[in-house]
């Protein structure tokens, strides 16, 4: 039976627009988009993670409980080694998810698309009125795109990579010892709080009163920066006339090959 390979569209985006540029100039928007995808695919290996971490922990409620049936509201909860694991998956995530938003710059930089643009996004953000009036060689749409990215999205994620990685610890006393979990429409749910300032940088100042989970947290990012990359990607495309791409149309098909030896 033979085994179909086929790219991604972002790989494929990638290849398709440095095949319009000149060879020396191809090599650094391959490494730059290269690497801006990639730390965006290292936050969604992850999400993964912590989505399966979450399942784990859910069963290890379930078989541990000896109520059999169960009233609305009824909580328990986990503690144990797969919590820090997903400890070490989150604190992981909020690294992966600001690299890759710092990232973007340089992506677009290589596309000819945003000029003498700071390393991160937080720095181009408090320069945007320059980069949107100092120079005609910036793409206004996504020096635009970029702004209200920040905003919606790019500063939330920086407060909490910043909150866990400099400023409180995550499996010490200043964090939760347990994931909480609660019967609720004739099912166990879990959750693992995130505060609702993570700007506060101090946990004494820290407030939970929303019930952010952190698992939603993350899939909201995620899925807010995919589209951030759908964007920079199809607006690169646009600027050096790549058509549309076929990801089939980059399949291999390889036969006759042993697995397993």
């Amino acid at each position: 039976m033979p085994i179909v390979l086929s790219q991604s569209w972002e790989a494929t985006a990638i290849s398709s627009v440095g095949a319009k540029m000149p060879p020396v100039k191809a090599r650094a928007w391959e490494q730059t988009s290269g690497r801006f995808v990639f730390k965006h695919r290292r936050s969604g290996h992850h999400l993964r993670q912590i989505e399966s971490l979450y399942a784990r922990m859910l069963d290890a409620v379930r078989s541990s409980l000896r109520i059999a049936e169960p009233e609305e509201q009824d909580f328990s909860s986990y503690s144990g080694p797969l919590l820090e694991e997903l400890y070490y998956n989150l604190d992981g995530f909020f690294e992966a998810m600001r690299s890759s938003h710092d990232a973007s710059l340089s992506c677009l930089n290589s596309a000819d698309l945003l000029r003498n643009a700071p390393n991160s996004l937080h720095d181009f953000f408090k320069k945007r009125e320059r980069l949107l009036n100092g120079s005609r060689t910036n793409d206004v749409s996504m020096v635009e795109l970029l702004v209200s990215f920040w905003e919606e999205t790019g500063r939330v994620a920086k407060d909490h990579r910043d909150c866990l990685s400099h400023y409180v610890s995550l499996s010490g006393p200043t964090w939760q010892h347990s994931a909480n979990t609660v019967w609720k429409q004739g099912t166990w749910t879990l959750s693992v709080r995130l505060p609702d300032n993570p700007e506060a940088y101090k946990y004494s100042a820290l407030s939970f009163a929303s019930r952010l989970d952190a698992l939603d947290v993350c899939k909201k990012f995620h899925e807010e920066t995919e589209q951030l990359v759908r964007a920079i990607l199809t607006r690169s495309m646009e600027h050096w006339h790549v058509g549309h791409i076929d990801t089939s149309a980059f399949a291999m098909t390889i036969a006759n090959v042993a697995i397993g030896k």
